[in-house]
């Protein structure tokens, strides 16, 4: 039941048997809107609750895992350093991850260093960037 679909189709099931007629109406508008937005926002946005998602136990707990691969997989490079984990990074999106992505498992062929990426882009986006990707690694604190 990994299917997005499939999901959205069971939990509007158990909206509608379980909700109130204003949750029932919220939750089908949302939809209606994320469907017509075409990916161009998120769930969340549609439901009104993306100020608030960063504040949700689930949303901390996949965040922290999704840090914690990038974390195992900055640490498996040969002379690891952060212009070459961010060119790493690049080209693993690039090369690798476009034809991966749909995978539920992890392809043997990975290295470890792609294994890890594989995990952490399964649980969320990975800043690209050499300042989101530092504060993954070391923290606000630089160390």
């Amino acid at each position: 039941m990994s299917d997005p679909a499939d999901i959205l189709d069971d939990v509007t099931a158990l909206v509608e048997v379980h909700g109130s007629p204003q949750l029932v109406t919220r939750w089908r508008n949302s939809l209606a809107e994320f469907n017509k937005a075409g990916g161009r926002k998120t769930l969340c946005t549609c439901l009104g609750v993306e100020p608030y998602a960063q504040r949700f136990p689930s949303f901390r707990a996949a965040r922290a895992a999704r840090d914690q691969h990038v974390r195992a997989a900055y640490a498996a490079m040969k002379k690891p350093s952060i212009r070459r984990f961010q060119a790493r990074l690049q080209s693993f999106l690039v090369r690798t991850w476009p034809g991966i992505q749909v995978y539920t498992r992890i392809p043997e062929r990975l290295t470890t260093v792609e294994r890890e990426l594989f995990s952490a882009l399964k649980i969320g986006r990975v800043p690209a960037s050499v300042g989101g990707l530092h504060e993954i690694l070391f923290g606000n604190s630089g160390e």
